[in-house]
């Protein structure tokens, strides 16, 4: 079967549109950098706490943190800035909920120190933003 100039032209076109969205969804992937949440549990002295997130796409296990010892994740943001991760916190029979992390955050180091009454965002070195649990 013999192609004609307006059959080749149209081959072409489309495979130069299929490379371009190929290479774009890989340059954008590229560009997007890391993301990395630190907890520290600060709960009580002698209170281990056992930490489980997960995101619409990732479950990332159940984490075991004695006192004063951190669990961290690191992960990339999907490109339309709409990763949540909500952390389940847990020490003896009670049970607490966080997003750790959410676009608004606005970081690439998320620190965290998880306290009995809520969780605190660490902005600077000596500003903390602490919350209540969420339920």
């Amino acid at each position: 079967m013999l192609c004609n100039d307006k059959q080749i032209a149209i081959a072409l076109v489309l495979t130069l549109v299929l490379f371009g969205k190929m290479l774009k969804a890989e340059t954008v992937d590229a560009l997007q950098p890391r993301i990395r949440v630190i907890m520290l549990n600060a709960i009580g002295p002698d209170v281990t706490v056992t930490i489980n997130c997960k995101s619409k796409d990732d479950d990332l296990g159940i984490h075991v943190v004695q006192p004063q010892k951190t669990y961290d994740f690191s992960f990339k943001p999907n490109i339309f800035g709409s990763t949540v991760f909500i952390c389940r916190v847990s020490w003896k029979n009670i049970v607490h909920y966080f997003d750790a992390y959410y676009a608004d955050l606005k970081c690439k180091v998320c620190p965290w120190t998880l306290k009995e009454t809520g969780p605190c965002y660490t902005y600077s070195p000596t500003k903390d933003y602490c919350y209540n649990w969420r339920f």
